[in-house]
């Protein structure tokens, strides 16, 4: 059951690299408007850093209705 929870936190948490191919840009333009702001905090956890998958596809579609 455990594997399984996991399993499906996993799913929801995006790496550097995944946002980066979601917004067509290069994994240190994710880290820079990580930065600065422009884009959700990340979760940090241990040697980690994953992005919540709501949270950035809620932030690209107020991208695109701005």
């Amino acid at each position: 059951m455990k594997g399984a929870i996991m399993n499906d936190i996993t799913r929801e948490l995006l790496k550097d690299k995944e946002v980066a191919a979601m917004l067509g840009v290069g994994i240190a333009t994710v880290w820079r408007y990580a930065k600065s702001g422009q884009i959700p905090a990340p979760i940090r956890f241990g040697n980690s850093t994953r992005w919540r998958v709501s949270e950035i596809s809620e932030w690209i579609e107020a991208q695109q209705a701005a």
